[in-house]
């Protein structure tokens, strides 16, 4: 897990030096390799959630209570520097099946849903759509 940490601590920086080429120039080729950067996070975060699912997630679910659990979305939301907290809770829920986030979306603590239902989802389809714009 620490390793798969490290890696996605290194995809991030790359998303990131790759947004900041991007939003400088508006380049189609910047923006095919911020796409890119966004894939490879993606890559790395699934298989990282996937490891978490079939190991972690069994412990927690005898060592964590229901109101626990709970409070972590937020917390972690909390803790996002940027000022675009949607972007990353947009990515982890465009990566799951729709059953998943649905069902994950019909839970999360208010705050969480009310900047998510409130203006995150339509800035996160905003701002892809403007990304893969030039991924195409």
């Amino acid at each position: 897990m620490e390793g798969q940490h490290a890696a996605l601590t290194s995809s991030i920086q790359a998303v990131e030096g790759a947004t900041g080429r991007f939003a400088a120039s508006g380049s189609a080729v910047d923006g095919r390799a911020l796409a890119s950067a966004c894939e490879s996070l993606g890559d790395t975060l699934t298989e990282h959630l996937d490891e978490e699912e079939e190991e972690v997630l069994p412990i927690a679910a005898r060592c964590v209570s229901p109101s626990e659990w709970g409070a972590m979305p937020e917390h972690a939301l909390s803790h996002y520097p940027g000022t675009r907290v949607w972007l990353p809770f947009g990515l982890v829920l465009e990566a799951m099946p729709d059953d998943v986030r649905e069902n994950l979306l019909a839970h999360v603590p208010p705050p969480v849903s009310e900047m998510w239902f409130g203006a995150g989802s339509a800035a996160f389809a905003n701002e892809m759509a403007f990304v893969r714009q030039g991924a195409s």
